[in-house]
């Protein structure tokens, strides 16, 4: 059987040799025991082109595949159940170069490349009938967009992945950081010195009250050579945090249901500026002091010349009522208490009152009585007295002598025999 292939191969090596002018067609060729031959296996030429073998095919130069651009071609490896399908591109010692391989043990299509090794590394796992992607090492895009419009991207899901994008300016890489409790981190560095983060933005799992695990926004930035952590927090309630101070250059701070908070339980401040100078809302650090506002003018920031500030102040009946009082700066020193309003609406004022427009009315008609009290000065020689001006604009002082005589003087009273006794009364 065997010399009866060896003949037919030779005849038909001649028979192709004869192709020129007058070609010689040979309809099929058979090699060795023909290709599924039990006993030695061997090779077929079909008359349509078709070559199938039992054994391997070599090619020292290019091998191509499909020539017809209507047409659909295709190269073909197949392998038993269980067992690996591949097309490797290798160097001269096949210990070198990549390899595409489908693992039936596993059902992965998997892509790789050797490096002194006849086992390939992974780079890319694909599984079968998954549209998913797993990268085994870090990936780099050098002028092109990542988009993942429905599934998730994952950057090593079991351990510490992490995302590198890098500017003209430095980098910024999204991780998975190692400390406790940390799920996922920014951390930007700058190109001047790539081993150094000088900024991180961090979400934490923070256990709440009630057992739970609810999310904290984190910001933390490199001071003094060394990273501070929480700079600025913000948890799932919606609550900020801000450890320093705060700048507001150009928009309002609203707060529509929540409290504001500067730093509770100490002397937190919030500065407010304008064209004249600063308003400053803080915790006034005096004794019963709750809220104050200092004003300062742009002149002179190290001063200011007014504050208005509420404090408690206890009653007689022990409750605690709150107090507004109103300071102003005079000579270079703050004047305290030169308006005081408590809660029942009384108002006390330091100084002199000047009405330059209106009415000054005491009580309620039919319902509260009014009364208007003028005290005496201290010494014994200071009654207590109102001027009034005559319509050529004399000026006239009523008051009451020791006995409850009225009387009236054109000065200012300093004794009882001072001035007339009004109308018929006995002087």
């Amino acid at each position: 059987m065997k010399r009866v292939g060896f003949l037919t191969a030779l005849c038909g090596l001649v028979l192709i040799a004869a192709v020129g002018g007058n070609p010689r067609y040979l309809e099929e060729l058979c090699v060795g025991g023909g290709a599924g031959d039990p006993v030695d296996g061997g090779a077929d030429i079909e008359a349509d082109g078709d070559f199938v073998t039992d054994g391997g095919i070599s090619a020292a130069g290019d091998v191509s595949a499909g020539e017809d651009g209507t047409s659909d071609h295709s190269v073909s490896v197949t392998a038993g159940a269980g067992y690996g399908a591949s097309l490797g591109l290798f160097e001269s010692d096949a210990n070198h170069g990549g390899e595409i391989l489908f693992d039936g043990a596993t059902d992965t299509l998997r892509i790789g490349t050797r490096d002194g090794s006849a086992t390939m590394a992974d780079a890319l796992q694909i599984g079968q009938g998954s549209a998913h992607v797993a990268i085994s090492g870090d990936l780099a895009v050098n002028g092109g967009d990542v988009n993942s419009s429905q599934d998730t991207l994952r950057l090593n899901p079991d351990g510490s992945g992490r995302l590198e994008c890098l500017g003209a300016s430095g980098k910024l890489r999204l991780c998975n950081d190692a400390v406790a409790q940390t799920s996922q981190e920014f951390r930007m560095w700058n190109d001047a010195n790539a081993l150094t983060m000088y900024g991180g933005i961090y979400c934490t799992i923070a256990d709440s009250t009630a057992g739970s695990e609810d999310g904290r926004f984190a910001l933390a930035l490199r001071e003094g050579g060394s990273l501070k952590y929480d700079r600025l927090q913000l948890d799932s309630s919606g609550n900020m945090t801000i450890p320093g101070d705060m700048t507001v250059t150009g928009a309002d701070i609203s707060s529509s249901s929540d409290p504001f908070s500067i730093k509770p339980g100490s002397a937190g401040y919030m500065d407010i500026w304008g064209a004249g100078g600063k308003l400053r809302l803080y915790r006034k650090a005096v004794a019963d002091a709750s809220l104050a506002f200092y004003m300062w003018n742009s002149s002179d920031s190290s001063a200011p010349f007014g504050e208005l500030f509420f404090v408690n102040d206890v009653s007689t009946d022990g409750s605690e009522d709150g107090k507004f009082s109103l300071c102003l700066m005079s000579d270079g020193a703050m004047g305290y208490n030169r308006l005081v309003v408590d809660s029942g609406g009384k108002g006390t004022f330091l100084g002199d009152v000047a009405a330059n427009g209106g009415e000054v009315s005491a009580g309620k008609d039919g319902v509260a009585r009014g009364t208007l009290t003028v005290w005496d000065g201290a010494g014994g020689n200071a009654p207590g007295c109102v001027r009034l001006a005559s319509p050529n604009g004399t000026e006239w002082y009523v008051f009451a002598e020791d006995d409850g005589t009225l009387k009236v003087c054109s000065a200012l009273p300093t004794q009882n025999s001072d001035g007339n006794a009004v109308g018929g009364q006995a002087d």
